[in-house]
């Protein structure tokens, strides 16, 4: 009797911590998939506005935003995954935060020129006569 109590209570054991480990599986994967979305959808929203930025150069506020909206929206609905206009419009904006922020650094970046009185930066180089000499770079050196 005993041996079919140990039995018993052993197997109920294990499906106890069976579903105990499925369930934390489950939300695991829950929550792997909650953060590839996210970072799916701020990498959609990064690439759409570098081209929003490149390509409607002419628009500006409110008419961007909108075109990188629809732009966005289209391409996460074909992978599947869902976003609320308030999301998006938060992601687009941060995006354009972050291109602002790395394009003004760039600018920043520049170096300031070491000495204004550099013998090269006077020389008017004219093109036409550098490629017809001899000492031309860009000759055929074979």
């Amino acid at each position: 009797m005993m041996n079919i109590v140990n039995q018993y209570l052993t197997q109920l054991i294990l499906i106890f911590f069976l579903a105990i480990a499925a369930y934390l599986g489950a939300q695991a994967k829950k929550l792997y998939g909650k953060y590839v979305t996210t970072e799916v959808k701020q990498s959609v929203c990064r690439t759409v506005v570098r081209f929003v930025e490149q390509v409607y150069k002419d628009l500006h506020g409110e008419e961007k935003l909108f075109k990188a909206m629809h732009r966005a929206a289209d391409i996460l609905c074909d992978y599947g995954i869902n976003i609320t206009e308030h999301e998006l419009v938060a992601m687009i904006e941060a995006a354009v935060n972050e291109f602002n922020d790395s394009f003004n650094k760039k600018d920043e970046a520049l170096p300031e020129p070491i000495n204004d009185d550099c013998e090269l930066c006077k020389i008017d180089f004219d093109l036409d006569e550098v490629q017809n000499t001899d000492q031309s770079p860009m000759k055929d050196r074979s």
